[in-house]
């Protein structure tokens, strides 16, 4: 099943749906760069796992493949990934938002996520900078964080700042 690299971006399937993955705007990959660079020394002295810029594959089911911005496995979840594609398992998971799919990354993606024990979600604004944090326990969904320009991370324990090394332009 490699449908999402057809076309000349690529396609999320979600719950059956394709849905065409464009480029994104100059801010959504400056905030990506952004979170790589403070979260990867967390990620080598505390964590320990793996850390991954998207686009990469996560495979949720057969009807669902997705391409998450930034993805984490914890150490006992290393073997999810193969190759290009994540097998049905992620730890924390971070979508910064596009125009073709924000409604998926706030409505459906949060219960997807859950389904395969992503243990903390987040969902950024690349023009507002305004962050939504989950946490899924137990088949509850938590909103632990929304705020602008900054996350507290229960999961990865650790405080995030969003924006401070560049200016957002329209």
């Amino acid at each position: 099943m490699q449908f999402w690299k057809t076309g000349p971006y690529g396609y999320e399937l979600i719950k059956g749906d394709l849905v065409e993955v464009k480029p994104t705007h100059v801010n959504h990959q400056l905030i990506i760069t952004e979170l790589v660079a403070q979260l990867h020394p967390l990620h080598q002295t505390h964590l320990k796992g793996t850390l991954i810029a998207g686009p990469i594959a996560l495979y949720v089911s057969d009807d669902t493949v997705l391409l998450p911005d930034l993805v984490y496995l914890a150490p006992e979840n290393k073997e999810a990934l193969q190759g290009t594609v994540i097998m049905r398992k992620a730890d924390w998971v971070c979508e910064v938002l596009t125009s073709e799919t924000a409604m998926y990354d706030m409505e459906v993606k949060p219960q997807l996520y859950a389904s395969i024990g992503v243990k903390e979600y987040w969902i950024i604004d690349p023009f507002t900078l305004e962050v939504e944090g989950y946490t899924f326990q137990n088949h509850k969904t938590k909103l632990h964080t929304q705020a602008k320009g900054i996350i507290d991370s229960d999961y990865l324990s650790c405080l995030v700042r969003i924006g401070i090394s560049f200016s957002l332009k329209e």
